[in-house]
């Protein structure tokens, strides 16, 4: 019994561990990666046939090493035993053999490639159409609508145990956040049931795949 509990103590510190890595790598690409990804995309894509080895070097960087991060995130979680037994019909999609880790890995990390690419192209040709206040007005209206489904599904107060105009405040941001990232990262662990959601995410890149071809 004494054996047991420590079994599920540790489980449990390692679980804190994990959430509290995921919350400072995803701050990292929410404040930064995100940000930084598309100041370049639109220096490379205004300058043209003008540019240089080192800017189109930074960007290769920052998306590379913002898709490593995602991928690592989701594999990390994905390959814990404990994630598994508590939620094995989301977790466990990555074989559990050498090659199969190898090739779930990867595909995590282009999945997250793709979409910083995507999504950071698609800003910028807004942005050459329509300003920066078409760009504040497509992302609002894709936020908002997030927001509105979330309140339809009564699921926009977030699993914390905060109330009042704090809790609020806590569950607006970390859906923000959670939403930003998953779509923008393809971060995995974004698109749970509990978070954004698979459908939702699906909608949202195809969506977002439209207003690019649209906008160029």
């Amino acid at each position: 019994m004494l054996s047991e509990l420590r079994v599920k103590q540790r489980s449990w510190r390692a679980t804190c561990s994990k959430v509290e890595i995921t919350y400072t790598k995803g701050a990292e690409l929410f404040a930064e990666a995100i940000s930084g990804t598309i100041v370049q995309m639109a220096a490379l894509v205004i300058s043209g046939s003008e540019t240089s080895s080192n800017p189109a070097f930074n960007f290769a960087c920052c998306v590379f090493t913002a898709a490593f991060t995602s991928s690592t995130m989701s594999y990390d979680w994905d390959t814990g035993k404990a994630q598994q037994k508590y939620s094995p019909s989301f977790y466990g999609y990555v074989p559990e053999n050498a090659k199969g880790e190898v090739l779930g890995f990867l595909s995590l990390y282009f999945l997250s490639a793709f979409n910083l690419l995507a999504r950071a192209l698609t800003c910028v040709l807004l942005q050459l159409r329509g300003g920066m206040t078409l760009v504040a007005q497509v992302l609002g209206v894709e936020l908002a609508l997030f927001f509105v489904v979330k309140g339809l599904m009564r699921d926009l107060w977030y699993l914390v145990p905060l109330y009042g105009v704090g809790g609020g405040v806590i569950s607006f941001l970390i859906r923000l956040i959670t939403k930003v990232l998953g779509n923008w990262t393809g971060l995995v662990q974004m698109q749970h049931p509990q978070e954004i959601g698979g459908f939702y995410f699906v909608v949202s890149l195809l969506v977002s795949i439209t207003i690019g071809i649209v906008a160029s």
